[in-house]
């Protein structure tokens, strides 16, 4: 080194700088169960012990009584020399021995020795903790519910099950009884060995449990389910329920469910409890429920909630509205009740009203809905079978003008000013119409009925004087002077009525017939007789209705007749006869 400081150098010198050998001729290495594993330079005389004592020591998980040295040989190849690692560390020459260069010292630990287990637990279910814990030896089942903070509330401490897992794949399982276990009992705290499972489990699922509600139906305040209390009787539930309605009766039945009583099955018993008039106090046998009751209370029949009214309406003496105050009143009574018929008073023409909602049932209904969405289909259908025949039509018109202008049909005649006119003309013709939707307010009835008052003021109690129900309207109108005669007539109005009088005198005043008009097919509208042909008619009244069709209107009519007198048989009432009549002839 010294040489090197006083070495001098001169232009065009050469200097190399030789690198270190990447080979450490003179290093041993520790590996494994100690405390700082690592490569260490190799002592003059360095044994086995001096390593260790580099390397910080064994871990405690070490396994000392084996310990094995991988010594380098000049082939290349290595040598395993087996000591006893512990006796090494005492100073034993026979195992404390010298280390050469290159020697690797492999310390295991006790697991990489010999199988020690997995050393672990699970326990699942009800408990506070469920997890996979570390296995202590000398656990117990108590003290593995110490460790997991105890069973929840709804534990089932009759039973749980520890599943013990085999080595060679099989298993094996002990009832244990944790209420017992958790006072102490060592024949039910099992010891608990490595990988076993304790499964705790709810009482639900542990056994059947209903739940803990009573059901209560019919004619309380509050129907429903509610919670059932320790000891909870029928009155309680009552209580719970607001109590009775107004309508309900005296008694109440409470039926049981899924219990087996002395070995029989008394699913579905029902028992009977009477309540006194006031049903204010619990009865003598107020009996406690059971889970899963359920208790109906029925109504008395024909009871009326409320003060039911029907209106009279007109020409009566005392109109207005009228309690009804039994079942039986019928029309007379109410004719009666509003002071009787006034002298302009027309009976002939009453017109009676009752909530539509009254007169047909929801299978009606639903069966009215169908029957509108099938009509609807099928005029759909025909709507559009006809359109395509109007389509040929108008193809056949433009090939016949593209003849009749250019001779035989040629795409020059088919584009020609005229076809085009032609074209254009038959596209704003509409040749089919669409059909009518028919919708189930169209099938379903709306309140008004037919009624025969005279007949009713004259046989009380007969056939025509129909009983009343809750919210029944009745309209007696004036005494009418007319006769009004529409249609096909040349100045339609209204011509005084004439005792007596026939058609003839009646067409006479308001000019005579149209030249359309179908004289076969007249009908009359009386006011309380629905819709009669004309040659029928033996004597008009005042208020009735001439109805002179057209002769096209007159062959629809003849068309369709099974439809149409299957409608007119449906209408009971005059008054929709008319609308439906002007509705049809647009008058």
């Amino acid at each position: 080194t010294n040489q090197i400081k006083n070495l001098h150098l001169y232009d065009g010198d050469s200097v190399d700088i030789f690198s270190l050998r990447l080979t450490i001729a003179n290093k041993v290495t520790i590996e494994g169960a100690v405390d700082q594993p690592s490569e260490y330079a190799l002592e003059p005389g360095m044994k086995v012990s001096d390593l260790i004592r580099l390397a910080r020591g064994p871990l405690s998980e070490a396994y000392l009584q084996k310990a094995e040295i991988h010594r380098w040989n000049p082939d290349n190849s290595t040598t395993l020399i087996t000591i006893d690692l512990e006796k090494a560390l005492q100073g034993d020459p026979a195992n404390n021995i010298p280390l050469s260069r290159w020697d690797r010292l492999k310390v295991y630990t006790r697991e990489e020795i010999s199988w020690s287990g997995f050393r672990k637990v699970t326990i699942s279910g009800a408990v506070q903790k469920p997890g996979v814990y570390d296995l202590s030896s000398n656990t117990r089942v108590s003290n593995l519910l110490l460790m997991v903070g105890g069973p929840t509330p709804d534990a089932y401490l009759d039973r749980a099950y520890l599943l013990h897992q085999h080595g060679d794949g099989t298993y094996d399982y002990q009832y244990v009884r944790l209420s017992d276990a958790i006072r102490g009992d060592k024949d039910a705290d099992l010891l608990v060995q490595d990988n076993d499972v304790l499964a705790v489990y709810k009482n639900t699922e542990a056994r059947f449990i209903p739940e803990h509600s009573v059901s209560i139906v019919g004619e309380v305040v509050s129907p429903g389910n509610y919670p059932r209390g320790s000891q909870m009787k029928l009155s309680d539930l009552l209580s719970l329920a607001g109590g009775f309605k107004p309508n309900a009766g005296s008694r109440a039945v409470v039926t049981h469910a899924r219990k087996i009583i002395d070995g029989i099955d008394s699913s579905l018993k029902s028992k009977v409890v009477d309540f006194d008039q006031q049903r204010m106090t619990p009865p003598d046998n107020d009996i406690v429920l059971q889970d899963g009751d359920v208790v109906t209370v029925q109504g008395v029949g024909g009871f009326v909630d409320h003060v039911q009214l029907i209106v009279v309406r007109g020409a009566v003496n005392k109109p207005g509205a009228i309690p009804l105050t039994s079942k039986q009143m019928r029309l007379s009574d109410a004719i009666r009740e509003a002071g009787g018929l006034r002298p302009e008073a027309f009976p002939d023409g009453a017109e009676f009203f009752r909530n539509p909602g009254l007169l047909l049932t929801t299978g009606q209904r639903d069966l009215a809905d169908t029957i509108s969405r099938l009509s609807n289909i099928l005029n759909d259908s025909q709507y559009k079978r006809e359109q395509a025949k109007s389509d040929i039509e108008r193809l056949k018109a433009l090939g016949s003008a593209a003849a009749d202008t250019a001779g035989p049909a040629s795409a020059a005649s088919v584009n020609s000013p005229a076809t085009a006119v032609v074209a254009s003309q038959l596209s704003q013709h509409e040749l089919v119409s669409k059909p009518r939707v028919l919708t189930s307010n169209d099938l379903q009835p709306n309140g008004n009925i037919a009624v025969n008052l005279p007949d009713a003021l004259h046989k009380p109690s007969g056939s025509d004087d129909i009983l009343l129900v809750d919210g029944d309207t009745i309209t007696i109108p004036e005494q009418p002077t007319t006769i009004q005669v529409v249609g096909a007539v040349v100045n339609g109005r209204g011509v005084l009525y004439k005792p007596g009088a026939t058609l003839d005198y009646y067409v006479e005043q308001v000019g005579g017939f149209a030249p359309d008009a179908a004289k076969d097919r007249i009908v009359i509208i009386h006011a309380g007789g629905g819709l009669i042909p004309a040659n029928k008619v033996k004597e008009y009244h005042a208020g009735d209705v001439i109805l002179v069709p057209t002769k096209v209107l007159a062959e629809k009519i003849a068309n369709n007749r099974p439809t149409l007198d299957s409608i007119f048989r449906s209408i009971t009432n005059s008054v929709l006869v008319y609308r439906l009549t002007t509705g049809i002839f647009g008058l």
